[in-house]
C-alpha cells in the first residue's frame, strides 16, 4: 500500500506575513492543497489571499471513501476473529465447568441412585406385605372395601 500523507504547515516569513499550507505527499509527487497567505501591508490594512486546488475535495472526499471502506471491512474481519475468539474462550470454559460439576456431583448422584433404588425394593416389599395381608385376610382386609362403602 502506497505511503500517502496530508499535512498542515504554517510558517511566518517574517514578522509582518503569516503562511499555511496543506500539502499532500505520496512517493511520485508532492503539491500543495490549499494556501492561506495573510500579510500585514501598514498597521492597519491586512491583505489575505485563499487558494486551493479545485479537484481537491473531489480527490480528498474520494481516499476519505476509499479509507473509510478499507478500515469498516478491516473493523469487520478482526470483530469475526474477536468473535472466534471469544466463543472459543466460552465453549473452553463452559467443558471446563462442566466436567469439573460433573466430576463434583457423580458421587452424590450414584448415591441418590443407590437410595431410589433401596427405596424402590421397599416399596416393592411393602406391596407384597400388603398383598399378602389382603389374602390372607389379616385385620380383616377384604372386608374394609365393603365396610368402607356401607358407610358412605
Amino acid at each position: 500500500m502506497p505511503c500517502e500523507t496530508y499535512s498542515l504547515t504554517a510558517v511566518y516569513p517574517n514578522s509582518t506575513a503569516f503562511n499555511a499550507f496543506i500539502s499532500h505527499s505520496t512517493p511520485d509527487v508532492r503539491h500543495k492543497e490549499a494556501l492561506l497567505a495573510v500579510r500585514l501591508n501598514t498597521t492597519r490594512l491586512l491583505h489575505s489571499r485563499l487558494a486551493w486546488r479545485p479537484d481537491m475535495w473531489a480527490e480528498l472526499t474520494s481516499g476519505l471513501e476509499g479509507k473509510a471502506t478499507r478500515a469498516g471491512i478491516r473493523a469487520a474481519e478482526n470483530w469475526a476473529l474477536l468473535n472466534a475468539a471469544v466463543a472459543d474462550e466460552f465453549a473452553a470454559k463452559y467443558g471446563a465447568v462442566s466436567s469439573s460439576v460433573k466430576e463434583e456431583l457423580s458421587p452424590l448422584i450414584d448415591m441418590l441412585e443407590r437410595e431410589l433404588n433401596r427405596m424402590a425394593y421397599r416399596m416393592n416389599d411393602m406391596s407384597r406385605d400388603l398383598s399378602a395381608i389382603y389374602q390372607r385376610n389379616d385385620f380383616y382386609a377384604q372386608d374394609m372395601g365393603v365396610v368402607y362403602t356401607t358407610m358412605q
